[in-house]
């Protein structure tokens, strides 16, 4: 029980500290190219955490400490980290190399089916929705990324 209502408030102090490094980036850089959209982007993030985590409590998410059983015991929860690291090295390897649109969509189909066991047609969907969605949204905001092997948007 500790540990839950520990990881609660874990995640409640991460919001509020995104959130507010947001809003200070606003107060400070809005003025300068990009400090807006780049505050806006960490107050989305800060308020998408809060967001969720309060559902999370709201269904009882935090009720009780998670056991081995469901993989939030300490062998499980390790495995599930470090598997998580790895999918993220390799996506901070592979962006420059294939780009952002590629990377992306290869980086969340893994993540999908290695860590939240989708089937094969759903993961390849969202990934795909994912990808050209948030490339589509960068690129309207006037950020420049990594084309790598398509070269869109």
């Amino acid at each position: 029980m500790r540990r839950t209502k520990a990881l609660f408030a874990l995640l409640t102090v991460l919001a509020l500290v995104t959130a507010g490094e947001g809003w200070r980036l606003i107060s400070r850089y809005g003025s300068q190219l990009g400090g807006r959209q780049a505050g806006g982007y960490l107050v989305l993030l800060g308020a998408a955490l809060m967001i969720l985590t309060l559902l999370g409590r709201h269904r009882g998410e935090f009720a009780g400490d998670p056991g081995p059983a469901t993989g939030g015991g300490p062998a499980g929860g390790a495995r599930r980290v470090t598997v998580c690291l790895v999918i993220l090295a390799g996506y901070v390897f592979l962006t420059p190399r294939l780009g952002y649109l590629v990377s992306t969509v290869l980086f969340f189909l893994t993540y999908l089916r290695v860590l939240g066991n989708y089937r094969w047609a759903a993961a390849i969907a969202l990934s795909a929705l994912f990808g050209v969605g948030s490339a589509v949204v960068f690129a309207q905001a006037g950020m420049v990324l990594p084309r790598g092997m398509i070269a869109w948007p």
